[in-house]
C-alpha cells in the first residue's frame, strides 16, 4: 500500500468581526500518514451514489482524538473538507469522509 503525507487542519478562532462573528484561521495541528481509497459496492449501496461522487475516504491510523478535531485535511497538496468518520481507538483504521470529487 502507498502512504502519503496526510496533515489534520483544525479552525482556530483569531478574533471577531465587525458584526460579531468568529472570524478563524486554518492552524494544522497533526502530521500522520494515510491514503485516499477507493469505495466499494457495499460502500456505494449502504451510503448512496450521491454521496460517493461528491466524497473522498481516507484512510489512517491517526488517533480517534486527532480526527475528531479536524475541520480540514491536506493530502498531496489537495485540501478536502472533513464531513465525517468512523473507527474507533480500539480498530487499526480510522476512516475520514472527506468532501471533494475525484479527479
Amino acid at each position: 500500500m502507498r502512504f502519503q503525507k496526510i496533515t489534520f487542519i483544525a479552525g482556530e478562532e483569531t478574533g471577531r468581526d465587525a458584526l460579531g462573528n468568529a472570524v478563524t484561521e486554518d492552524k494544522p495541528y497533526l502530521d500522520t500518514t494515510g491514503r485516499l481509497t477507493e469505495w466499494s459496492a457495499e460502500d456505494v449501496d449502504v451510503l448512496g451514489r450521491e454521496f460517493t461522487a461528491a466524497h473522498r475516504k481516507l484512510m489512517t491510523r491517526a488517533s480517534l482524538a486527532g480526527v475528531r478535531e479536524a475541520d480540514k485535511v491536506k493530502v498531496g497538496g489537495n485540501t478536502y473538507t472533513v464531513e465525517g468518520f468512523r473507527g474507533s481507538d480500539a480498530e487499526r483504521w480510522r476512516i475520514v469522509y472527506v468532501k471533494g470529487y475525484r479527479l
